[in-house]
């Protein structure tokens, strides 16, 4: 069996390792096992827990914020509500009801504060989503041209939080699709034409054999092993989504079946947070269905181009998430992982 190295670790958390008999404070600790694998922007897993009495404080981590690629904090956020979703995931699979109250204080860093009470026994027959949260992994590779069937797509629906919308676009509507497409790319060659942007990019471009427990290995990225110990300094001094400007059309008007799209009523903190927890969900959903999933930021983060989605969708709705879904054979690549210990407080 192959080892497994230290920064990857967290990714073989056992559910039959929940202290079934223990007190509330090691339980709770134990769901945040299943919070820190949640995927976020460069891979910084900005998060940081407090054990409360009867629950957990939700917190940012600025440290490994993203102050060039993500002023206001917007892509921060929208990955804390993917670590608060997994949390509460992992809270009903052992039988615990959760209560949620956003940005609770007027100290900002508290994102959620969340209260936990036993329901019923400890571990749900069946299906759960939490048995996909440690296989889920961002695939930003080609994906097949096999459809997505509607009821699968339709079934994604069912995870939408209060005055959010999702959206869908596929083959079937090859047009609007490519016209995305050159708005995705457009928008990530013009986020990369800022020095600050690439200059913090490159910090969490690692090579495929790091020990870092943030970051995104080359691996991650189909770059050879070799090449992704150059990669770091190619793309601090090069547009990267310029050069590869074609190879990424290509990859998002042939091997994409659909993109997703989640837009929220509101432009807010909360918004964001739960624009997080929708996507979080859509995403170990898509495992169940055997589909692979990649999140591209620039097209809502860079300039106005959220505006253009906004146009070509005929919606009012803020875009937060944009993500591209579809099959592939290809095995789950991890990234490395902070351990759940290591982001509770004292």
């Amino acid at each position: 069996m192959k080892k497994i190295k230290q920064n990857y670790r967290a990714w073989l958390v056992q559910k039959n390792e929940f202290p079934k008999d223990g007190v509330l404070r090691d339980q709770l600790k134990f769901f945040v096992n299943y919070a820190v694998l949640a995927p976020s922007g460069h891979n910084t897993q900005p998060w940081k827990f407090q054990i409360k009495n009867t629950g957990i404080d939700l917190f940012v981590d600025m440290l490994r914020a993203l102050p060039k690629s993500d002023v206001n904090h917007r892509q921060t956020l929208i990955s804390l509500g993917c670590a608060l979703e997994n949390f509460l995931i992992a809270a009903d699979y052992f039988g615990f009801g959760c209560e949620v109250e956003y940005f609770p204080t007027s100290q900002q860093e508290i994102v959620a504060r969340v209260e936990c009470s036993k329901r019923v026994a400890v571990g749900k027959k069946g299906d759960h989503l939490l048995d996909y949260i440690p296989k889920r992994w961002t695939d930003r590779h080609q994906y097949s041209k096999t459809p997505i069937e509607e009821p699968i797509i339709h079934s994604f629906k069912n995870f939408v939080f209060e005055d959010i919308q999702i959206d869908f676009v596929g083959w079937d509507q090859k047009e609007k699709m490519n016209v995305i497409a050159d708005k995705a790319v457009e928008a990530g060659i013009v986020a990369m034409h800022s020095n600050g942007f690439r200059d913090e990019l490159s910090q969490y471009v690692k090579p495929s054999s790091t020990d870092s427990t943030v970051g995104m290995p080359g691996h991650t990225l189909g770059v050879p092993a070799l090449m992704s110990f150059f990669l770091p300094t190619m793309i601090k001094r090069f547009n990267m989504a310029q050069v590869n400007k074609m190879k990424d059309t290509s990859l998002l008007k042939k091997h994409t079946p659909v993109f997703g799209i989640i837009s929220t009523k509101d432009d807010t903190h909360r918004a964001w947070v739960k624009a997080g927890q929708c996507f979080e969900r859509i995403f170990l959903e898509a495992g169940r269905y055997g589909l692979h999933v990649a999140p591209l930021a620039a097209i809502v983060q860079t300039g106005e181009y959220y505006k253009d989605l906004q146009k070509i969708l005929r919606i009012s709705m803020r875009p937060q998430v944009f993500f591209r879904m579809g099959y592939s054979k290809r095995q789950p690549v991890h990234s490395p992982r902070i351990m759940g210990w290591e982001v509770v407080g004292k």
